[in-house]
Protein backbone atom coordinates (compact mmCIF):
# COMPACT_ATOMS: atom_id res chain seq x y z
CA UNK A 1 0.00 0.00 0.00
CA UNK A 2 2.83 2.44 0.69
CA UNK A 3 4.12 2.43 -2.92
CA UNK A 4 0.75 3.88 -3.90
CA UNK A 5 1.58 6.99 -1.88
CA UNK A 6 5.36 7.23 -2.23
CA UNK A 7 6.43 5.77 -5.61
CA UNK A 8 6.20 7.95 -8.70
CA UNK A 9 5.80 5.01 -11.09
CA UNK A 10 2.42 4.05 -12.49
CA UNK A 11 -0.94 5.72 -12.89
CA UNK A 12 -3.92 6.62 -10.73
CA UNK A 13 -7.50 6.72 -12.02
CA UNK A 14 -10.01 9.39 -11.00
CA UNK A 15 -11.92 7.67 -8.20
CA UNK A 16 -8.87 6.22 -6.41
CA UNK A 17 -7.20 9.63 -6.80
CA UNK A 18 -10.10 11.33 -5.03
CA UNK A 19 -10.26 8.90 -2.11
CA UNK A 20 -6.49 8.71 -1.65
CA UNK A 21 -6.18 12.48 -1.80
CA UNK A 22 -8.91 12.84 0.84
CA UNK A 23 -6.99 10.42 3.06
CA UNK A 24 -3.75 12.34 2.57
CA UNK A 25 -5.47 15.65 3.35
CA UNK A 26 -7.07 14.17 6.47
CA UNK A 27 -3.70 12.94 7.77
CA UNK A 28 -2.05 16.26 6.89
CA UNK A 29 -4.68 18.36 8.65
CA UNK A 30 -4.75 16.10 11.72
CA UNK A 31 -0.96 16.37 12.07
CA UNK A 32 -1.05 20.12 11.41
CA UNK A 33 -3.80 20.69 13.97
CA UNK A 34 -1.80 18.81 16.61
CA UNK A 35 1.24 21.01 15.94
CA UNK A 36 -0.89 24.18 16.08
CA UNK A 37 -2.62 23.11 19.30
CA UNK A 38 0.75 22.55 20.97
CA UNK A 39 2.29 25.73 19.53
CA UNK A 40 -0.60 28.08 20.36
CA UNK A 41 -2.08 26.55 23.47
CA UNK A 42 1.11 25.25 25.01
CA UNK A 43 1.87 21.66 25.97
CA UNK A 44 -0.38 21.80 29.01
CA UNK A 45 -3.41 22.49 26.79
CA UNK A 46 -3.09 18.96 25.39
CA UNK A 47 -1.99 17.35 28.66
CA UNK A 48 1.72 16.92 27.83
CA UNK A 49 5.02 17.88 29.33
CA UNK A 50 7.32 20.15 27.34
CA UNK A 51 9.52 17.22 26.27
CA UNK A 52 6.56 15.12 25.16
CA UNK A 53 5.09 18.03 23.24
CA UNK A 54 8.41 18.65 21.53
CA UNK A 55 8.63 15.04 20.28
CA UNK A 56 4.99 14.95 19.26
CA UNK A 57 5.57 18.19 17.38
CA UNK A 58 8.54 16.69 15.54
CA UNK A 59 6.55 13.56 14.68
CA UNK A 60 3.51 15.55 13.52
CA UNK A 61 5.73 17.79 11.38
CA UNK A 62 7.33 14.71 9.78
CA UNK A 63 3.88 13.25 9.13
CA UNK A 64 2.75 16.52 7.54
CA UNK A 65 5.86 16.57 5.32
CA UNK A 66 5.26 12.95 4.26
CA UNK A 67 1.65 13.87 3.50
CA UNK A 68 2.84 16.65 1.19
CA UNK A 69 5.07 14.17 -0.65
CA UNK A 70 2.20 11.67 -0.88
CA UNK A 71 -0.07 14.38 -2.35
CA UNK A 72 2.63 15.27 -4.89
CA UNK A 73 2.97 11.58 -5.87
CA UNK A 74 -0.79 11.18 -6.28
CA UNK A 75 -1.03 14.29 -8.47
CA UNK A 76 1.95 13.11 -10.55
CA UNK A 77 0.36 9.67 -11.03
CA UNK A 78 -2.96 11.24 -12.00
CA UNK A 79 -1.20 13.43 -14.56
CA UNK A 80 0.57 10.31 -15.87
CA UNK A 81 -2.84 8.65 -16.22
CA UNK A 82 -3.72 11.49 -18.58
CA UNK A 83 -0.63 10.64 -20.65
CA UNK A 84 1.59 13.55 -19.55
CA UNK A 85 4.80 13.57 -17.54
CA UNK A 86 4.29 13.55 -13.78
CA UNK A 87 6.83 16.37 -13.58
CA UNK A 88 3.97 18.72 -14.46
CA UNK A 89 2.92 18.28 -10.83
CA UNK A 90 5.86 20.53 -9.94
CA UNK A 91 4.26 23.61 -11.50
CA UNK A 92 0.99 22.85 -9.72
CA UNK A 93 2.72 22.68 -6.36
CA UNK A 94 4.67 25.80 -7.32
CA UNK A 95 1.33 27.56 -7.86
CA UNK A 96 0.19 26.39 -4.43
CA UNK A 97 3.35 27.86 -2.86
CA UNK A 98 2.92 31.10 -4.85
CA UNK A 99 -0.67 31.34 -3.63
CA UNK A 100 0.46 31.13 -0.02
CA UNK A 101 3.27 33.63 -0.53
CA UNK A 102 1.05 36.11 -2.39
CA UNK A 103 -1.81 35.94 0.13
CA UNK A 104 -0.47 38.76 2.32
CA UNK A 105 1.21 40.94 -0.31
CA UNK A 106 -1.24 40.66 -3.20
CA UNK A 107 -4.64 39.27 -2.17
CA UNK A 108 -6.18 39.61 -5.64
CA UNK A 109 -3.29 37.71 -7.21
CA UNK A 110 -3.61 35.11 -4.48
CA UNK A 111 -7.31 34.61 -5.26
CA UNK A 112 -6.55 34.23 -8.95
CA UNK A 113 -3.83 31.66 -8.26
CA UNK A 114 -6.10 29.78 -5.85
CA UNK A 115 -8.81 29.66 -8.52
CA UNK A 116 -6.30 28.30 -11.05
CA UNK A 117 -5.11 25.61 -8.62
CA UNK A 118 -8.71 24.67 -7.79
CA UNK A 119 -9.65 24.40 -11.48
CA UNK A 120 -6.59 22.23 -12.11
CA UNK A 121 -7.55 19.86 -9.29
CA UNK A 122 -11.11 19.70 -10.65
CA UNK A 123 -9.71 18.88 -14.07
CA UNK A 124 -7.67 16.06 -12.53
CA UNK A 125 -10.86 14.73 -10.94
CA UNK A 126 -13.02 14.86 -14.06
CA UNK A 127 -10.79 14.32 -17.10
CA UNK A 128 -10.70 10.64 -18.09
CA UNK A 129 -7.34 8.91 -18.28
CA UNK A 130 -5.95 7.50 -21.49
CA UNK A 131 -7.59 4.27 -22.62
CA UNK A 132 -5.41 1.19 -22.39
CA UNK A 133 -1.72 1.18 -21.64
CA UNK A 134 0.28 4.38 -22.02
CA UNK A 135 3.93 5.29 -21.44
CA UNK A 136 3.41 5.09 -17.67
CA UNK A 137 1.86 1.63 -17.56
CA UNK A 138 -1.50 -0.10 -17.73
CA UNK A 139 -4.65 1.57 -16.43
CA UNK A 140 -5.37 1.09 -12.76
CA UNK A 141 -8.16 -1.25 -11.73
Amino acid sequence: MLPIFFSLSGRTARKPFLFRMLLVWLVFYAASMLVFMIAWGGPRSVGMSNTQAEWVGYAATAIAALSCWAAFVLVAKRIQDLGFSGLHALWLFGLCAATLLASAAAPVLSLGLAALVSLTFLALLFLPGTQGENTYGPPQG
